[in-house]
């Protein structure tokens, strides 16, 4: 294995794509699209971004709450979803595997270059964010998240405050 990207069609009539070392495949029956599949499976399961810090980086900067990371001994996972929309308006997701980087920027841009052979786009912002956080671990990741959750909190409540003694202010005056 060195890359292998499965991507969601635009109707779920048709079955979904491979790319597959820079082959495009649709079938989805072969044993090397199946073994494809399982592999992309396993990684999925030692993700760095904890549903929680998901849900916080989706309120904070729009991040998706599908898009996710994993490296493991020089192998690079990353999900998310396109640019582009299936029929039903949903943006179309991915899963993306290689163990043909040395970092994980050169593991995007391999997801970018599977990617455009397909006539897809990746959503920038969730992959700039992954890569922000690509060199540390999940906890780390979680605790630099919660900081800037409790920030957008903190700013929220002062916002109120202000607009309290506003209020106030305009009363009196007016009384």
């Amino acid at each position: 294995m060195k890359t292998i990207l499965w991507a969601q069609n635009e109707d779920a009539m048709i079955k979904d794509t491979f790319v597959i070392n820079d082959i495009i495949t649709s079938s989805s029956d072969t044993p090397e699209e199946m073994n494809a599949f399982s592999d992309l499976t396993q990684a999925s399961n030692s993700l760095r971004l904890t549903p929680k810090v998901r849900r916080m980086l989706n309120e904070l900067k729009g991040f998706s709450e599908q898009a996710n990371f994993s490296i493991v001994n020089n192998t690079y996972y990353i999900q998310g979803c396109f640019e582009e929309k299936d029929n039903v308006g949903r943006n179309m997701p991915y899963m993306f595997l290689t163990n043909d980087c040395c970092t994980f920027d050169d593991a995007v841009l391999k997801l970018k270059q599977a990617s455009s052979l397909i006539g897809r786009s990746c959503i920038d912002k969730d992959l700039d964010l992954m890569s922000t956080f690509a060199h540390l671990d999940s906890s780390t990741i979680e605790k630099a998240v919660s900081k800037l959750y409790k920030k957008k909190d903190l700013k929220i409540i002062i916002g109120v405050i202000c607009i309290i003694i506003i209020g106030l202010v305009l009363w009196k005056l007016v009384n």
